[in-house]
């Protein structure tokens, strides 16, 4: 290979890393969550009839004009409501794991 070859090589390398580090950090971490525990209260409120039941039910009491308060109300009205603060697999209800649930669920 000429001197100028393998420096096309390596630029499509590097545009190549580039391109993937760029994607891989506006990917979320854990199967679409920003971590395992926003993921596993997520399935089980998505999942668990009476977990959603209970959520929509919190949503619906809180809606409003504004949305993203709304949705923080709702949340905090849910992990009053559930009875426990944490998933059967351990994951704890935080305000924070609850509201993108249910943000989730008005998208």
């Amino acid at each position: 290979m000429t001197p100028e070859v393998v420096y096309q090589e390596n630029d499509k390398r590097k545009a190549a890393l580039a391109n993937g580090l760029a994607l891989e950090a506006t990917m979320k971490p854990y199967n679409g969550h920003r971590s395992w525990n926003a993921w596993n209260v997520a399935l089980w409120i998505g999942n668990d009839e009476g977990l959603y039941r209970l959520a929509m039910e919190c949503l619906r009491i809180a809606s409003g004009d504004n949305t993203d308060r709304a949705i923080r109300k709702a949340a905090r009205m849910f992990r009053e409501e559930v009875g426990t603060d944490k998933t059967p697999d351990g994951a704890r209800y935080t305000q924070l794991s609850v509201y993108l649930a249910l943000k989730g669920f008005r998208e």
